[in-house]
Order: structure tokens, then C-alpha cells, then sequence
């Protein structure tokens, strides 16, 4: 698979829970948390957005860089240790906490997206 086929649908991922963490932070988590979103609660929800619109910037300006570049292997390595890192959190997450079906899901999202991120990060000649 290209790699600009997986930034694009990372991007992709990366705006839709980016904007739903800013604009709809009460929304957002109540798929990921049984009690009432606090003030403080909203605004790191809208923090977490904020980073995630980052990450997805990184991917769409990187569409253009050359394809054996210093830069493209960082940012292909970042992005596998962000989504490997997050898929061992999930699942830690569900073991000791209270596990809910959309925590699951983004278990697997993150687990697809390390996949694939590692194939990039570790399949190029260095």
C-alpha cells in the first residue's frame, strides 16, 4: 500500500476526531467515559483535538516530500510508535478500567494503524 494512500486516510481520522474534540468535547468522550464531562475534562478533550489536528498536518504537508527522505522515515516512525504506544494503552485501558465498545474500537484503529505505519517505518532501506 502507498504511503500517501495511509497519511490520506490517517488524515482523515486525525480531522474528524480533531474537530470532534474541540468543537463537541462532551460528545466526544461520552463514548469513552460513563460520567459527566467536567469543565476541566472538556478543555484536555479540546487539547487532545488540538494535537491530533497537528499529527494530521504533519501527514498532509508530507504528501510532497520525497519519498526516501530523512523526514518521511521520522515522521513514518512517529507515527508508529504514536499509534503502537496507543494500542497497548487501549488495551491496558479495557483490562483495568471499565471497558467500553468504543474504546475497543479505536483499539483496533490504532492497532490497523500501527500495522500499517510499522510496514512504512521498518519496510524502506535505511
Amino acid at each position: 500500500m502507498k504511503y500517501k494512500t495511509i497519511f490520506i486516510v490517517a488524515f482523515v481520522l486525525y480531522l474528524i476526531f480533531g474537530l470532534a474534540f474541540i468543537f463537541l468535547p462532551e460528545f466526544a468522550m461520552s463514548f469513552f467515559d460513563n460520567e459527566p464531562t467536567s469543565l476541566g475534562k472538556q478543555f484536555i478533550t479540546r487539547w487532545w483535538g488540538i494535537a491530533l489536528l497537528g499529527l494530521g498536518t504533519t501527514l498532509i504537508f508530507a504528501l510532497n516530500a520525497s519519498a526516501n527522505s530523512i523526514g518521511l522515515r521520522a515522521i513514518k516512525l512517529g507515527h508508529f510508535v504514536h499509534f503502537a504506544a496507543g494500542f497497548f494503552l487501549g488495551i491496558a485501558n479495557n483490562i483495568w478500567a471499565e471497558p467500553k465498545t468504543a474504546i475497543w474500537a479505536i483499539v483496533v484503529l490504532f492497532g490497523v494503524f500501527a500495522v500499517l505505519f510499522g510496514m512504512l517505518a521498518f519496510n524502506e532501506k535505511a
